[in-house]
């Protein structure tokens, strides 16, 4: 067997990313999830904030990068992505997606970041509210055309998790989130206005429109701590859309259109029969559980990807043209169990019997 490849670039050569996420880039090489795709570019047009959610491995970040950010450009959308520092030293949650903000305007929208440099930097020191609420605040493209940005927060459980070190910053961040979320003028802004005697600050802003969306994607097992935060940002509990594993229609699907020239309808029949069918030994991960095969076979796209990586690795090694899956009992079994010597590579045992 061969090691685990780094995919530098996903290609027709090299269509899975193992374990990675599919960017936006390689959206031609991301399928089996329209309908998911759609059904969340609704979601985001349905409500100014959106909740994903699903188990993980399900495909979430995919999802978002390679199946929905297209779609979201073509309705002028502007995807800005973000996952949250919750180190020691990060900035807040402002600056943070602030950054991100900028950095995908100037690379997307080349035309509105130069309109609105002097701007920004005239509010550079203010809140991400205050920018998105300034009376100049307005993305256009080279046809004149109005975009609207959707910040993406992916992984998002991370605040409940690193961001759990530090209570006052996890509070603050949610408050801040709250603010943007809710269309809610600042407490600080507030008392700003409150002391705006000559109505000069009140004329720089748009305080009842919301020219920008959120998307927030997390694991579901941390719905719970989410929904702590409603009361004080009820659009989070509003608007949701749950992933769910693929059935074995889409995951066939998947496979013949990702896989292109390296793989035959057969092929795919032949991988998706092994995810749903077979039963790993004990060091490897236990694919598919008795109850789900009762109903209809569900796939978890993290192994459908780590599993085909693993027959192209093996394909691009012995230089053959397509995939073989004549022995997918034995060589499945191979690609998991190197996936986990080389995972848990000097991790002690009981960290290995934990994550397992």
């Amino acid at each position: 067997m061969t090691d685990t490849p780094a995919i530098a670039r996903i290609d027709a050569e090299h269509p899975w990313p193992w374990l990675d996420a599919f960017p936006e880039y390689a959206a031609t090489f991301f399928n089996g999830r329209d309908e998911d795709s759609a059904a969340l570019l609704r979601c985001v047009f349905a409500a100014p904030v959106t909740v994903l959610f699903g188990k993980s491995g399900l495909g979430k970040s995919s999802l978002l990068q390679a199946g929905l950010f297209p779609r979201l450009r073509k309705e002028r959308l502007l995807p800005v992505y973000v996952r949250l520092n919750h180190g020691d030293h990060a900035a807040g949650v402002s600056e943070q997606i602030t950054r991100q903000f900028h950095a995908q305007l100037k690379a997307s929208l080349p035309q509105a970041y130069a309109g609105l440099t002097q701007h920004m930097q005239n509010t550079a020191s203010e809140s991400l509210w205050m920018q998105l609420h300034h009376t100049e605040f307005e993305l256009r493209d080279d046809a004149g055309r109005r975009w609207t940005p959707v910040f993406v927060l992916d992984q998002f459980e991370e605040i409940f998790t690193l961001g759990a070190a530090d209570l006052e910053r996890q509070q603050q961040l949610f408050y801040e989130l709250g603010d943007l979320m809710e269309n809610r003028i600042p407490r600080v802004l507030a008392e700003r206005l409150h002391d705006d005697t000559d109505g000069s600050l009140y004329e720089q802003l748009n305080l009842d429109t919301q020219h920008y969306r959120f998307l927030l994607s997390l694991r579901e097992d941390y719905l719970p701590d989410l929904a702590e935060w409603t009361d004080r940002i009820p659009r989070l509990g509003a608007n949701r859309y749950r992933l769910l594993p693929m059935i074995d229609a889409q995951a066939v699907d998947a496979v013949i259109k990702t896989g292109g020239k390296l793989v035959t309808p057969s092929d795919a029949q032949n991988i998706v029969h092994y995810l749903t069918h077979t039963q790993t030994d004990s060091k490897s991960v236990p694919i598919m559980q008795t109850h789900q095969r009762r109903q209809r076979a569900r796939v978890e796209p993290v192994l459908l990807s780590l599993i085909c990586s693993g027959l192209n690795a093996e394909r691009l090694a012995d230089k053959k043209p397509r995939l073989n899956t004549d022995n997918l009992v034995k060589e499945g079994s191979l690609i998991v169990e190197r996936f986990y010597d080389t995972e848990f590579t000097g991790l002690p045992e009981s960290v290995r019997d934990f994550i397992e």
